[in-house]
């Protein structure tokens, strides 16, 4: 334990650094998604660009709370979470969306075995929430003015996980 205690104080940089890497992408994907929805008025564009804004979020969490139960893994994300000051309860701890988007060939497979048929959106929408209606299922849809993305029918809240990355970068 000492020696991974000096070993971290060496390569904190490191952290700090990727951690910026991830913070900034996913800040600059989020502007993309805004200009998309504002000026380009181009459903793919802006669903293209959140899902990478989302992504890098996902790969921002798992610095703060990994994914795996390994104590090296588990050190660093508690430090790390202590020198950004960020809660367990943080947005970026839920791993829901993050595994949606990282798993998403795994989690199609399962949709089409229990939903073989019906009316299937398979394009990317920019649409409110209130504006599915059964029998539609939806592969993905953003919400922009609720913060909402749904992937295969589940609604996940990504407004928070936005200001997650934004506060990170912030503090860097």
């Amino acid at each position: 334990n000492v020696l991974f205690i000096s070993l971290i104080l060496v390569i904190e940089p490191f952290y700090f650094e990727s951690i910026k890497y991830e913070a900034e992408r996913a800040m600059s994907a989020f502007g993309r998604f805004d200009n998309a929805i504002i000026n380009e008025n181009d459903d793919y564009l802006a669903v293209a660009n959140i899902q990478e804004a989302l992504t890098h979020v996902g790969a921002l969490s798992k610095y703060f709370f990994p994914p795996r139960d390994n104590g090296i893994s588990l050190e660093r994300a508690k430090k790390l979470r202590t020198a950004f000051q960020i809660l367990d309860s943080s947005p970026l701890s839920n791993r829901n969306l993050r595994d949606a988007l990282e798993h998403f060939d795994e989690k199609l497979d399962i949709y089409l075995e229990k939903f073989p048929v019906g009316q299937l959106l398979t394009t990317p929408i920019i649409a409110p929430i209130s504006s599915l209606v059964p029998p539609f299922r939806v592969f993905r849809l953003v919400d922009p003015v609720n913060s909402i993305f749904v992937i295969l029918d589940e609604k996940y809240e990504f407004g928070s996980l936005r200001e997650a990355a934004k506060e990170i970068l912030s503090k860097i």
